[in-house]
């Protein structure tokens, strides 16, 4: 009870306080004035702190810079913190171990009477010589090994011979530290059993521990300073977080000191200062007759509030943003610009076989984006390590489908605000432009068309390609040809570089099965991404893209992989237990070998087909070819070298690109688990999608109008004459089919008129 009223006294004077200081404004500005004086000193110790905290921040992350390039790692730097506090306990122990033998024998050395007296501590480190010794031998035998994290090692990057010397004499004083210890505990069960008979055995233990620590001596001297480096890191952290609990623990009574001043100077008077040196706070004023005297960059606000909604939507400025607020900004790597959308049913399905070739192909750092989209699964986990996921949550699914009329309705309206979110996210790469990937199901391609619309608007250097999926009955759907019909609009009009096609029922999905096709299909996409990094000849993305833009509006792939001998295990591999027959480097003629038959067959073969269409050998096409060889192998260079010679020999309208990647696996693979993979895309003439329900009358043809210039330029070669001729003619019935700037909203009209006619 006491409390309460406590708490109901301190509320009226506060009232009143209030009211009188908004009346007589120079009593407020007393007040302020004396809550200012008041808070001074909690406010200087507040901001010393903070810059105190920001020092040791900056000194804790210099200290974690060694060895050079460990900035780069992808893994937690507190890894390396702990390594290296490891090092530093094992050298003071060893050194402080010897260090006690040594003061405990110089007076029976020299005569003389012992006037050091050791503490407990320094005997346990005496003792423990015999397990340290051992563990940093095998710490630098390890790192030499390439088996603990570069950060958390004592040296930087060696070369080979440096590696190799250190690496074995390391494991040889280990072994000699193995023996030492073996022999030390059967000294030990000998003078259990006869304290006699273990007179002799003294000599050889401490003769083998002197010959280890003078060893390992040279070892424990780098560690300590490495590990010093780590209690440096350890200290700082600990003296940043120190630090700024004592600036919050100070900034306690400033902010209420701070809210209070505040509000009785009606806005003017903080502890910080006058207020026009910082952002001026608004609340609600009291009313009165007297004027208000304004500073510099403060508004009158009127005495109605209104809704917030309201004044978003008649307020259509740029509000200016300090330098403060840009500096806090992190800008991420220049070329992790790229992003994966997956849209519908096919997105749904496409969404796993590229997650997984992602995280395979190691291709996050190229990746800033993704969103997933699927109006029929709600369970599907999104969010992908390192890159930003701009998918819809549940709430914003929810909102769509209650103010939409049709499921098409709600998709346009996610797409439309995810292209908001998109551009938002990639400005700062605007410069550094990348493919934009969009798999999206053929049945919601209308839906999509103003979206790639304002993407492309506002980020106009990116490429925008599409990937999709039809079968022949898909081709009947109304719904599909007006999204065909749009597509070739957009691709007209240079929105689009092309659409990725595949078949459900195409030559290698009968054969295969339609999971296997999208593994494939995956791969490609995910290796055409990050080819360029893989090796300067290979061509961007990007430039492939504009490539197949000037052939044709749709792309197809035919794929293949084959299986590659293992090769011989490195010698300094083939002590370890159960990689014999699981392990090798690879034979690169082997390599080579069946890399040229999967070309081969991704050119000549019907059945390596996602799309029912044949490859020309006269047309320009890209041959992407998976090898298993790391790049770091000099034979992965000779690999792109060759591979472009032998394409360049055959094909001379194709051209080459060489990845590093296993290949994908098919359903009957039985031999190794490594493959080479290769991968032809080629232009597809959009009269070629009439062939996928061949013998039958399909009236979409008005839907795709090719002009004798294009047929000729991105044709197959085997689209008969008699088509060709046709062709044209039909295209002056649906001309207003692709004017799409000129009624953008008549062709939007028709699409959802389309649908509820259905």
């Amino acid at each position: 009870m006491n409390y309460l009223l406590i708490a109901l006294v301190v509320t009226i004077v506060l009232l009143v306080l209030y009211l009188v200081a908004r009346k007589v404004k120079p009593f407020g500005q007393a007040l302020a004035f004396v809550c200012t004086v008041a808070s001074r000193v909690n406010v200087k110790i507040a901001e010393y702190m903070s810059q105190a905290a920001a020092y040791f921040h900056s000194g804790c992350i210099a200290s974690l810079h060694y060895p050079p390039g460990v900035s780069d790692s992808d893994y937690w730097s507190g890894v390396n913190v702990l390594a290296r506090l490891v090092y530093f306990m094992l050298a003071v122990l060893i050194l402080a171990g010897d260090t006690v033998n040594t003061l405990l024998v110089l007076p029976s050395l020299f005569h003389t009477a012992t006037h050091v007296q050791l503490p407990d501590m320094i005997e346990f480190a005496s003792a423990a010589l015999f397990i340290c010794t051992p563990a940093l031998f095998g710490a630098v035998m390890l790192e030499c090994c390439g088996l603990t994290p570069h950060g958390a090692g004592l040296f930087p990057r060696m070369n080979k011979v440096t590696r190799w010397v250190l690496g074995v004499l390391s494991g040889v004083f280990l072994i000699l530290a193995v023996l030492l210890t073996g022999y030390f505990y059967l000294f030990r069960a000998a003078y259990l059993v006869d304290p006699e008979s273990t007179q002799g055995m003294s000599l050889y233990i401490l003769g083998g521990l002197g010959l280890l620590i003078a060893a390992v001596s040279v070892l424990a001297l780098w560690a300590l300073v490495v590990g010093g480096a780590g209690v440096a890191s350890l200290l700082l952290w600990v003296g940043e977080k120190a630090c700024m609990a004592v600036a919050g623990a100070a900034s306690l009574l400033p902010e209420l000191l701070d809210v209070f001043a505040l509000h009785l100077s009606g806005g003017t008077i903080g502890v910080g200062g006058i207020q026009i040196d910082r952002e001026p706070h608004k609340y609600p004023t009291f009313p009165s007759a007297t004027s208000h005297v304004l500073l510099p960059g403060q508004t009158i606000s009127s005495t109605l509030v209104e809704p917030v909604s309201i004044r978003d939507a008649e307020t259509d400025e740029v509000i200016p943003v300090e330098i403060k607020e840009l500096e806090n900004i992190p800008m991420s790597h220049p070329d992790k610009n790229a992003s994966f959308v997956f849209v519908g049913s096919f997105g749904s399905r496409m969404f796993p076989p590229i997650v997984q070739k992602i995280a395979a192909l190691r291709a996050q750092d190229c990746i800033r984006t993704s969103l997933y989209l699927d109006l029929s699964i709600t369970h599907v986990q999104t969010a992908l390590p390192g890159i930003v996921d701009l998918s819809p949550t549940h709430v914003q699914r929810q909102a769509a489908l209650l103010h939409s009329e049709t499921e098409g309705h709600a998709y346009h309206t996610l797409l439309s605000g995810l292209a908001d979110r998109l551009v938002e996210t990639h400005l700062e790469t605007k410069a550094s432009p990348a493919p934009l990937i969009f798999v999206i199901d053929c049945r919601a391609l209308v839906d999509a068309v103003d979206m790639l619309e304002a993407i492309k608007r506002r980020l106009p250097l990116h490429s925008l390609v599409v990937v999709t999926s039809l079968s022949a009955l898909d081709v009947q759907n109304k719904t599909v040809q007006m999204g065909i019909a749009d597509m070739q609009s957009l691709h007209a009009e240079d929105f689009i570089e092309t659409v990725f096609v595949t078949d459900p029922r195409s030559p290698f999905a009968i054969l295969n099965g339609e999971e296997t096709q999208h593994h494939f299909l995956a791969q490609t996409l995910v290796s055409l991404m990050i080819a360029h990094k893989h090796s300067l000849h290979n061509r961007s993305f990007t430039n492939v893209l504009h490539e197949l833009h000037s052939l044709s509006l749709f792309t197809a792939v035919s794929a293949a992989s084959e299986a590659v001998a293992i090769g011989s295990m490195p010698k300094r591999w083939v002590w370890v237990p159960g990689t014999s027959g699981q392990a090798g480097t690879g034979n690169y003629g082997d390599i080579l070998a069946q890399t040229r038959v999967a070309i081969e067959r991704v050119v000549t073969e019907e059945e390596t087909r996602t799309f029912p269409s044949q490859v020309s050998t006269d047309a320009p096409c890209t041959i992407l070819n998976c090898v298993p060889i790391t790049l770091n192998d000099s034979r992965h260079a000779e690999c792109v070298r060759d591979n472009a010679l032998y394409v360049a020999s055959h094909y001379p309208s194709a051209t080459s690109l060489t990845v590093r990647g296993n290949g994908c696996a098919y359903p009957h693979h039985n031999g190794g688990r490594f493959l080479v993979q290769a991968a032809c895309l080629y232009p597809l003439a959009p009269v070629s999608l009439l062939q996928i329900h061949e013998g039958k009358q399909v009236k979409v043809t008005p839907l795709y109008p090719v002009t004798t210039t294009r047929e000729t330029t991105s044709g197959n070669g085997h689209v008969p004459e008699q088509e060709n001729n046709v062709e044209p003619k039909i295209t002056k019935a649906v001309t207003t089919t692709g004017q799409k700037k000129s009624v953008p909203t008549s062709r939007r009209v028709g699409r959802k008129d389309t649908k509820m006619a259905k």
